[in-house]
């Protein structure tokens, strides 16, 4: 897990405290949702505050067909239990991780 935090955090933009401590919340996130339903908020680009119900569970999303474009490491992508769509937020604007469940998708 270190090793992809400090990949992540070296392509991230801004400075290297803020850049660290993003990577280290992205990949706790990433980690969980790859066995949980996990809600969490950030900030999106216009400034309101979204909360969001993601997974990785690879028995609750469905598979992706990929478009070959390489996503840049500062975005983390999660299937969207509510919206059943994939989705992503920049790791920047990550602001709390809230609860982990397996609540009826």
């Amino acid at each position: 897990m270190k090793k992809k935090v400090f990949i992540r955090a070296n392509k991230t933009p801004g400075d290297r405290s803020g850049a660290f401590r993003a990577a280290w919340t992205a990949e706790k996130l990433r980690a969980e949702m790859q066995l949980n339903i996990v809600s969490f908020s950030f900030e999106k680009k216009d400034g309101k505050l979204r909360i969001a119900r993601g997974t990785l569970h690879p028995l609750l999303y469905v598979k992706p067909l990929g478009t070959g474009i390489r996503k840049a490491s500062y975005l983390l992508t999660y299937w969207d239990v509510e919206r059943r769509a994939w989705r992503s937020c920049d790791i920047r604007r990550i602001r709390a991780i809230k609860e982990k469940s397996w609540k009826s998708v």
